[in-house]
């Protein structure tokens, strides 16, 4: 379900990793505040992680400072939720 009334900055992370470190990046990856659900899955990515913040530049700062840069990512999709009108 969608809910088009939150407005609280929020994306999807898309992580491959290197292989065999899925679940140490994963475990780094909840540890990050601001990070409010990571997945393990199967198909073109290995982790799913979902990532809130106060403020646009914050989740900008999560995603590119602190998710991307942990040990064994290998290559990321951020999908950032549009702000409903």
């Amino acid at each position: 379900m969608i809910c088009l009334l939150e407005s609280v900055p929020s994306a999807l992370v898309l992580l491959m990793c290197e292989s065999g470190c899925e679940h140490s990046v994963a475990e780094n990856i909840s540890r990050i505040p601001g990070v409010v659900d990571t997945n393990i899955v199967f198909g073109g990515y290995d982790i799913v992680a979902k990532v809130k913040a106060d403020k646009m530049e914050k989740l900008k700062q999560i995603v590119g400072w602190e998710i991307k840069k942990l040990e064994g990512v290998k290559t990321s999709l951020t999908l950032i939720r549009r702000e409903p009108r």
